[in-house]
């Protein structure tokens, strides 16, 4: 497919792979002038334009139906056992205890900052342990969440499962 795509100017390297090539262009600037919008949607253009044309396209267009069709047997399948589903709890009407107190883990500092946040927006009271607050200031968050003060506490390397089991359960 010929373009008006402008190569002048660009940078090049020895090639590692032809002796007598002029060289390859360096892909940081082949890619700010070759991977533009435009040029893009031109190159999808360009393919269903020749895709259309052939028998290829018939027969993929036949796959599309039928992948559709596959789906909406498996969401009517879905829809109804999920029906029956919550006809069967509705029948057994049993109420789920609210959880007092959730401990999350997460990836690295940035992340459970975003984690805390993210809660914070949705109303929910929530603080996060890490590395660079002070030992105060975790034992404070660490404190109120033993007492079930605070619904969610995020971590990262701070509580292994087991240890949050032993050491943070309510004395009686």
């Amino acid at each position: 497919m010929k373009t008006k795509t402008n190569l002048q100017g660009l940078r090049t390297v020895a090639s590692k792979y032809e002796v007598e090539s002029s060289g390859d262009f360096v892909v940081s600037q082949l890619s700010r002038v070759v991977n533009v919008p435009q040029r893009n949607e031109e190159i999808v253009r360009q393919w269903k334009l020749l895709s259309e044309k052939s028998t290829f396209s018939k027969i993929m267009k036949l796959i599309d139906l039928l992948l559709i069709l596959f789906i909406f047997i498996l969401f009517l399948f879905y829809f109804y056992f999920f029906i029956q589903k919550k006809k069967k709890k509705k029948k057994k009407k049993k109420k789920k205890a609210k959880r007092k107190s959730t401990l999350v883990f997460a990836v690295d500092i940035q992340h459970i900052k975003d984690l805390v946040e993210c809660f914070r927006s949705h109303g929910i009271p929530a603080e996060g342990v890490h590395s660079n607050l002070s030992k105060e200031e975790r034992h404070e968050f660490t404190h109120k969440f033993r007492n079930k003060e605070l619904p969610v506490l995020v971590n990262c390397g701070f509580f292994v499962f087991f240890f949050f089991f032993s050491s943070f359960k309510k004395k009686n």
